[in-house]
């Protein structure tokens, strides 16, 4: 069995999921490249409902526009497309890959009165917005959005979200993109596909952090992992007991993985990154890091040279809210680790609407006075 260190794995899964500096994109097309690898990919929480996925620290614009602006983009021209995938969560994937999507996360969940009165409509009207297809259905209020939510699941329907709006229409698949629906792969096959690309991305995979990230069954991940095994994609690998680095009392994810077999080393680069709640990264990796920071209000995990280590606690609120304290270890209080820290955060919390209260324990901006 393959003996690794850490430091390895976090160089080969850095460069792999794009944060680090030489493997950022910089054009569209490298934005659409990067969420096709990391693909199903969220759209960032605590921010207005229609952001599209924002590719922060794995993606800096040539022509100097904001990550916000080139995801809008890529979006407008129809080259992603919004659903419901892991856990039912909404995410963007490449359109012209919606079949295998569609073979690996459909729902067969079996439709109400409601639902299907709302796919009818949809089929013979067109798309539609929500107030035209209440009226239209019968289906009102949180019964439409049940159906409509039951049937994004199924595949049945998509969300038309090219803009960053709070209303959008709504279509039937079958009637207006009947090409996803050609060449669906078998659920196995495609389930197998998804993971394969999710162990590369991931470099050296537990079942568990892949369950947690696919939202399959630990039953099938177990299934679909050994089929990779067989077929020569993963092997078994370990760090050895004492190898491992990080906090005092940290759950450190070590012990016996499975491998990509094409891994190899690379160059170790220095990188920091703010992640989204529904990052790539922190979804695989969300049992350990829920039993790190057990019952803490998490806006944002830190990540330093490859290792989620610190979070940005705060509670969301509709209007502009503040950070309450960043947690991060005590190499990254001081000096230019921690002025990059800030700096990152500043993006996504900018002043002087939103305030980081602490960071570290200690009073940064402070707290906002009232008038």
């Amino acid at each position: 069995m393959k003996k690794l260190v850490p430091k390895q794995i976090h160089a080969a899964r850095a460069a792999r999921q794009f944060l680090t500096p030489s493997s950022r994109g910089s054009s569209d097309l490298d934005y659409l490249e990067i969420l096709r690898s990391l693909a199903p990919m969220r759209p960032p929480s605590y921010e207005f409902p229609g952001t599209p996925v924002c590719l922060h620290d794995r993606h800096i614009s040539s022509d100097g526009a904001s990550e916000k602006s080139v995801a809008e983009r890529v979006r407008r021209e129809g080259l992603v497309v919004k659903s419901r995938f892991q856990h039912g969560h909404v995410g963007y994937v490449p359109s012209d890959e919606m079949p295998l999507y569609i073979g690996a996360f459909k729902k067969s969940k079996s439709l109400s009165w409601d639902d299907s009165a709302v796919l009818e409509t949809l089929g013979r009207e067109g798309p539609l917005q929500k107030k035209d297809l209440a009226e239209m259905s019968g289906a009102k209020g949180k019964t439409l959005t049940a159906a409509l939510q039951n049937l994004q699941a199924n595949f049945l329907v998509f969300e038309q979200q090219l803009e960053t709006e709070w209303d959008n229409p709504w279509g039937a698949i079958e009637t207006e993109h009947p090409e996803w629906l050609e060449g669906v792969p078998a659920q196995f096959e495609a389930r197998l596909e998804v993971i394969r690309r999710f162990t590369h991305a991931h470099v050296f995979s537990s079942v568990q952090e892949v369950k947690d990230w696919s939202g399959f069954t630990g039953k099938d991940v177990a299934a679909l992992l050994e089929e990779l095994l067989s077929c020569g994609h993963l092997e078994k690998a370990t760090v050895p007991e004492g190898a491992f680095y990080g906090q005092e009392g940290i759950v450190d994810g070590w012990g016996e993985h499975y491998l990509a077999t094409d891994f190899e080393d690379v160059p170790f680069e220095p990188h920091v990154a703010i992640l989204d709640s529904g990052d790539f990264l922190a979804t695989a990796q969300v049992s350990r890091l829920k039993a790190n920071y057990p019952k803490m209000p998490v806006l944002k995990y830190v990540l330093i040279d490859g290792e989620i280590c610190g979070i940005v606690e705060g509670r969301w609120g509709i209007n502009p809210f503040d950070v309450t304290d960043v947690h991060v270890p005590e190499h990254a209080r001081e000096g230019a680790l921690r002025l990059e820290i800030i700096e990152k955060l500043r993006r996504h919390f900018p002043l002087p609407a939103q305030r980081i209260q602490k960071f570290a324990g200690e009073i940064l901006d402070g707290v906002k006075l009232s008038s």
